[in-house]
């Protein structure tokens, strides 16, 4: 199910991607085409931008960026790394014929952050009620976290300045909103752990199912996926900001 969901994404991506490349082919003559180079919060995309008239004008976006940095979650700290990718198609409205516009539009979604976290200096990890550590120096205890940031197709509303009419270099500005949705947590462990029972340490293997500490570590891994999923709750809304510069043919 995970992979026909991948194939899903990114077969939205690849459809963009082309009709991006059928656009500029179609309109390449036009004197209405532009192309720009962006940078912002959704990291470093190409844009074409095609005027309709003198009030509207249609965008089609790509944009991508991976960055890593590490993060800590209820005393867990991860290495992560976090990958921002989407594709949108952009209707601008110049209600004032000038360089003010109002953007509307949808992107193909697919940021995500990951990390890894090492007990490898036999911390004590917080997940969910429970409190475990690493039994073996050996065979640490490793918790991987993903996240996916919204959905796979996300609304977006915006406002912005530039990417003028004329002819020549243009500049521009925006301000907006993605309406990602509800990030997905998904987190997984490996290694030998060991947890504490009225008073005594046990140790186990985590890829032991048939263990009872195992299920219970598997069902506190969902209650702190839960808890993640609430302390990132406020990227539903995800701010948009982004600068531009290219030229107008």
């Amino acid at each position: 199910m995970e992979s026909f969901r991948y194939v899903i994404r990114y077969s939205r991506m690849l459809a963009c991607s082309l009709s991006i490349l059928i656009l500029s082919i179609t309109i390449v003559h036009a004197n209405s085409l532009g192309a720009s180079g962006k940078g912002g919060t959704l990291g470093l995309g190409l844009e074409i931008d095609y005027q309709i008239n003198k009030a509207f004008n249609l965008r089609l976006q790509a944009n991508r960026f991976n960055y890593t940095r590490d993060f800590d979650e209820n005393g867990i700290e991860y290495t992560g790394e976090l990958d921002l990718s989407s594709a949108g198609i952009l209707i601008d409205w110049r209600p004032f014929i000038g360089n003010f516009r109002l953007t509307a539009g949808i992107y193909s979604n697919s940021t995500e952050l990951t990390g890894i976290a090492i007990d490898s200096a036999n911390e004590k990890y917080d997940i969910g009620y429970g409190q475990y550590w690493s039994a073996n120096s050996n065979d640490p205890l490793i918790v991987n976290a993903r996240i996916e940031l919204g959905k796979s197709t996300a609304g977006y509303l915006g406002i912005g300045w530039g990417n003028s009419s004329a002819s020549g270099f243009m500049y521009s500005f925006e301000l907006g909103a993605l309406f990602a949705g509800k990030p997905n947590v998904s987190l997984n462990a490996s290694g030998t752990a060991a947890v504490s029972v009225l008073g005594l340490e046990y140790q186990f293997n985590v890829q032991d199912s048939n263990n009872l500490l195992v299920q219970t570590l598997n069902e506190n891994l969902r209650v702190e996926e839960a808890n993640l999923a609430n302390d990132i709750s406020e990227f539903e809304i995800y701010p948009v900001i982004a600068f531009g510069i290219g030229y107008r043919f």
